[in-house]
């Protein structure tokens, strides 16, 4: 790899009404394995372009403070056994 070369965190996408989608990976769901994505859609490339800039900050912001926050919830389920899946 290049120096100075980054991955792509996020893209835009015209979609066919003619407004764009900005989308930013957002990291895997640690429980179910998906991908999460933090979608915003704007009228003008120039909008999605702000839209995608502050995607990425949330995304990051998350990341700083995500070490504070998982412990609680997974050691909240770990004591009460097998999770099973609701159907409705």
């Amino acid at each position: 790899m290049a120096a100075g070369k980054r991955r792509s965190r996020g893209h835009i996408e015209e979609l066919p009404s003619g407004s764009f989608r900005a989308i930013v990976f957002a990291g895997v769901d640690p429980l179910t394995g998906r991908s999460r994505q933090l979608k915003e859609t704007a009228r003008t490339r120039k909008e999605a372009e702000k839209a995608l800039t502050k995607l990425q900050r949330q995304v990051d912001e998350n990341k700083r403070s995500r070490g504070l926050v998982t412990a609680w919830p997974r050691s909240s389920v770990w004591g009460r056994g097998r999770v099973r899946a609701c159907r409705s």
